[in-house]
């Protein structure tokens, strides 16, 4: 066989690779054509679109037409943006974020700050979404008076004025103390989340005086309100002596009122700050809450005024006159009819309101589900009712409100505008109006007598009228107000786990402080001396 004639000589040599050449032939160059991206879908003629150019010179001349791609991202109207390169050399990106570090942490702190990039505004709340878990310390924050809202600027949108009245942020109810560590944090979204199905409770006793309802504010006219020297007496758990009997017999593990478990299950719908005082000794845990926080603001949506101490709207002084119209309507509602019963009313003092206690009994499951069988939490609750109808043979809670700004209420109220003036309540008071619906549902009352009092005069606190009185049914109530109690029990539950958990096994004090101008609450291991009940 005779070898094939092959010619090797036009082979690359061993320091080329195999392949195609590293130039490219100068006939199969396109000079100057920028690559232009485009995806399948696109027409082929795109890419030799010549009239893009000319469709934006028309949008030029048109100013209220929106300026527009009318193709793809991907297509031939984004060649121009692949062969200017060479024009962006002495470019150099200095920042690329809308919103710096300082100004994200300043939110965070402030809740409310201008933007000055351009960008949407965020509230602290929707930037703050995590959650500290309870097995997680730190220290607490130094207390400090919270900031007017607004940069302070001259500009319209970064004034600190507000519907043209100088407001600031609400200060909260109790000084952060620097030896306080936050043991949890907890927003609010997740408690309306919780749900524990109502227990069944036990009367364990009944105590104190209870006067029959009569209706002195209940006539078609206007009344004047009679004051009284007699005040209602807000009385902690800790300082209730039959709560500290039953505590000393072991009857239950976690002794609390009505008023205290009441803000705890409405605490989602609560905007002013408060705080309530936990303490565990010899293994049992009381809730208090003191004396300046059983208080809830009128019109707690609103923003602060910043109004002298002299004024007759400051928030101090129309705490006061709260107090003392709330006493007058109460005690003028009450006749001279009465039922005593077996047990001593927790409140000696004679300068008191004559009320009804009773000591009811839950066991709240321990486990955390229902399927789980870890035994029961024995809790005792400290309920009340303020009178009697002997008629209908049920119960009676009896509230007041108050309208300071205005004295309309005498003129719409036997009208046909009661309802109107219930639901403008609602939306200043929901908080308020949700406690007391929620302290009449645990102590079984049928229903709620709230009062409606206006000023004589707009300008001054010294005498009052008594525009008419509304009755409202509980459970209906409790619908209308989106009350539920499945969701309050699981919240106080969800409380007493992060407090046993947190605390330890011996002896502990604990603060529940609803944060200022915030939807969440902090936990805080305190130091004992902290507090004296």
């Amino acid at each position: 066989m005779s070898l094939l004639n092959i010619d090797l000589s036009n082979l690359p040599s061993v320091e080329e690779p195999w392949g195609p050449s590293k130039t490219t032939p100068s006939s199969l160059r396109f000079n100057g054509v920028p690559y232009a991206p485009f995806i399948k879908s696109d027409k082929l003629g795109k890419i030799a679109d010549w009239q893009v150019s000319k469709e934006e010179e028309q949008l030029k001349g048109n100013a209220n037409q929106k300026k527009r791609d009318v193709y793809h991202a991907y297509g031939a109207s984004a060649a121009k943006m692949f062969g200017a390169e060479t024009e962006d050399k002495g470019f150099s990106l200095v920042e690329n974020t809308t919103t710096s570090t300082t100004q994200k942490q300043a939110v965070l702190k402030g809740g409310r700050k201008q933007n000055t990039t351009g960008t949407k505004k965020k509230d602290a709340a929707s930037v703050l979404k995590k959650t500290v878990a309870p097995s997680i310390k730190k220290s607490a924050p130094a207390a400090s008076k919270p900031a007017k809202w607004g940069n302070g600027n001259n500009n319209k949108w970064g004034s600190n004025k507000w519907n043209a009245e100088e407001t600031k942020q609400s200060d909260g109810s109790i000084a952060i103390g620097e030896k306080w560590v936050s043991v949890a944090e907890i927003e609010f979204n997740k408690l309306t989340k919780l749900n524990l199905d109502t227990p069944k409770p036990i009367t364990l006793s009944t105590n104190g005086t209870m006067y029959q309802y009569q209706k002195k504010y209940e006539t078609n006219t206007v009344a004047p309100l009679e004051p009284t020297i007699k005040v209602i007496t807000h009385q902690t758990s800790s300082q209730d002596p039959n709560l500290k009997n039953f505590a000393s017999e072991g009857a239950a593990k976690v002794f609390i009122t009505d008023e205290i478990i009441a803000q705890l299950m409405c605490a989602p719908k609560s905007n002013a700050s408060w705080d309530v005082i936990v303490t565990k000794k010899d293994g049992k845990i009381f809730f208090d809450k003191r004396e300046d926080t059983f208080y809830v603001p009128i019109d707690e949506n609103a923003p602060l005024a910043d109004l002298k101490e002299f004024d007759v709207n400051h928030p101090a002084n129309l705490k006061l006159e709260f107090e003392e119209i709330t006493n007058s309507y109460v005690q003028g509602s009450l006749g001279t009819n009465s039922k005593k019963f077996e047990g001593k009313s927790p409140i000696a003092s004679s300068a008191a309101i004559s009320k009804a206690y009773k000591y009811v009994k839950y066991e709240l499951p321990n486990g955390t589900s229902s399927d789980d069988d870890q035994g029961t939490i024995p809790i005792i609750v400290r309920t009340s009712f303020d009178a009697y109808n002997i008629l209908a043979s049920s119960t009676l809670s009896v509230r007041a409100l108050l309208q300071y700004k205005s004295n309309d209420w005498r003129a719409k109220f036997h009208g046909s505008s009661q309802g109107n003036i219930f639901i403008d309540e609602v939306k200043k008071n929901n908080n308020m109006i949700s406690q007391w619906t929620t302290q009449s549902a645990l102590a079984g009352v049928n229903s709620l007598k709230i009062g409606f009092v206006t000023r004589e005069n707009t300008k001054s606190f010294k005498s009052h009228i008594v525009a008419g009185t509304m009755t409202f049914g509980v459970d209906m109530l409790m619908q209308q107000l989106k009350v539920n109690l499945n969701n309050g029990w699981g919240i106080l539950k969800s409380f007493i786990d992060i407090i046993e958990h947190e605390g330890g096994e011996g002896d502990y004090r604990l603060v529940i402080f609803k944060v200022p101008n915030s939807q969440k609450i902090n936990i805080y291991k305190v130091p004992f001396e902290s507090f004296d009940f």
